[in-house]
C-alpha cells in the first residue's frame, strides 16, 4: 500500500488495532500521524478512537487535537507512522490490485488533502509566529522589571562554580503563560493567580501553557545575533533547563562577554550550553556564544561567521563520550556533539574542539591551588 494514498476509512481500521489508552506521547504521536495526512479532516476518526479510552475527555479533545503540531517539530510522524504501529499489532492491508480508474481517483483525493494541509499548515505556521512575538514583548518586559536582578544566589551556579555572566537570579516569582486556545501571552504576579492557574493546566492540560520563575532561579536571555530578544532559558536549582514554550529557540543565542571591534587576534567561541560557554570564558577571557544545544549550535556558527566574517572563530561542541556531571567516560553509538560541532565548524569554515570540561576545569583547579 502507498501509505500517503490512503484513505479515512483505511487509516480508521488501522487505529481500530491500537490501544487508545496508550501513554500520552504515544496518543500524541499517533493524533500527529493521522493530521499530518488528514489535517481536520481526520479530527473525527482520531476522536472516535480516542472515545474507545476511559482517559478521553470530550470537553478537552478539541484544544488536544489543536495542540497536536505537524510543523516546526523535530520527529513529525507520518500516516506511515500509524500503519507501522498497527501492524506490529497484527493489522495486515488488504491486497488488491487497484484499476487504473481506482489509482486515479487516490491521487486526486491525495492531492486535494495536501493542498488543504498545506493550507492549514501555513495558518498554524502564522499562528505559531503571533505567539513567538508576544512572548518576545513579554519577555522583554520581564527582563527590564525588578522581578529579576543581577544580585542574587543560584544553587545550580554554585555547584558549577561559575559566575551569571549577565544573567539574571529570580527576585520576585512571577508566571508567563501562554494561552494556546486564545493565542494569547500573559504575566502573572500574585501567588493565588498563579496557583490558580496550575490547577487549570492539571484540569485542561491542552489549553495553557506556563513556565513559573521562582526565587532561587536562575535566568538567561535568549537574542537572536542582531540583539532582539526572544526568550528566556530558566535553570532550576536542580539543574533543569527550561524555555517557555512555543517560543522562539532556533536561531537565539546569548553572548559572554564582548566582542571588540578590530579585534581579530582573539577568537569568538560557541558552545551548546551555559556552564560549557562559562567555564570557557573564565579559562580564557575569549567572548562565547551560549547556542542552547547541538542542533541550534549549527544554525548560530554561520551568522555568527557573517556577522564577523574577519575574527578567528571556534568551535566547542560537547563531547558526549562523558557524563556531564562526573566526566567519567560511558559507551554510547553516536557521538551528536562531536557530529554537531564538525557540522557547526564546516558551515562556519573554522576549527573545532571537543574537550572534556569537567577534567579540562578539574585540572584548572588543582593546578591554581597547586
Amino acid at each position: 500500500m502507498q501509505y500517503e494514498q490512503c484513505t479515512l476509512e483505511e487509516a480508521a481500521e488501522a487505529l481500530g488495532y491500537l490501544d487508545a489508552g496508550c501513554s500520552r506521547v504515544d496518543w500524541v504521536t499517533i493524533g500527529g500521524a493521522v493530521k499530518n495526512e488528514f489535517g481536520d479532516l481526520g479530527r473525527d476518526i482520531f476522536e472516535s478512537w480516542s472515545m474507545s479510552s476511559e482517559k478521553y475527555n470530550k470537553s478537552n479533545f478539541k484544544s488536544s487535537w489543536k495542540s497536536i503540531k505537524t510543523t516546526g517539530t523535530k520527529r513529525t510522524a507520518t500516516i506511515a507512522t500509524l500503519f507501522k504501529l498497527a501492524m506490529d499489532q497484527g493489522y495486515k492491508p488488504a491486497k488488491k490490485e487497484w484499476s487504473e480508474q481506482e489509482k486515479k481517483q487516490r491521487q486526486q483525493e491525495y492531492q486535494v488533502r495536501r493542498e488543504l494541509r498545506e493550507k492549514e499548515a501555513a495558518i498554524e505556521q502564522e499562528q505559531l509566529q503571533s505567539l513567538q512575538n508576544q512572548i518576545s514583548l513579554v519577555s522583554q518586559q520581564a527582563w527590564a522589571s525588578d522581578f529579576l536582578s543581577v544580585e542574587g544566589d543560584s544553587e545550580y551556579l554554585q555547584r558549577k562554580q561559575v559566575g551569571p555572566m549577565g544573567g539574571k537570579f529570580v527576585a520576585n516569582s512571577f508566571m508567563v503563560v501562554v494561552n494556546l486556545v486564545e493565542l494569547s501571552v500573559f504575566t502573572l504576579i500574585e501567588h493565588k493567580d498563579m496557583v490558580a492557574m496550575a490547577a487549570k493546566k492539571k484540569q485542561s492540560p491542552d489549553d495553557v501553557s506556563f513556565t513559573w520563575f521562582k526565587k532561587g532561579d536562575f535566568v538567561i536571555p535568549m537574542f537572536d545575533i542582531q540583539g532582539l530578544l526572544w526568550s528566556l532559558q530558566v535553570i532550576k536549582p536542580s539543574a533543569t533547563k527550561m524555555f517557555i514554550k512555543n517560543s522562539r529557540k532556533s536561531e537565539t543565542c546569548y553572548l559572554i562577554g564582548t566582542v571588540r571591534p578590530n579585534d581579530g587576534e582573539v577568537p569568538i567561541c560557541l558552545a551548546e550550553g551555559f556552564v560549557t560557554a562559562a567555564s570557557i570564558h573564565m579559562a580564557t577571557g575569549y567572548p562565547v556564544y551560549v547556542c542552547w544545544d547541538s542542533g541550534n549550535l549549527t544554525k548560530i556558527a554561520p551568522l555568527v561567521r557573517a556577522a564577523f566574517p574577519k575574527y578567528p572563530m571556534l568551535i566547542c561542541g560537547d563531547n558526549d563520550q562523558f557524563e556531564k556531571e562526573t566526566g567519567e567516560l560511558k559507551a554510547i553509538e553516536k557521538n551528536d556533539g562531536l557530529s554537531a560541532a564538525k557540522k557547526a565548524a564546516n558551515a562556519a569554515r573554522c576549527a573545532f574542539v571537543v574537550p572534556n570540561f569537567n577534567h579540562l576545569m578539574a585540572e584548572i583547579k588543582e593546578v591554581a591551588h597547586a
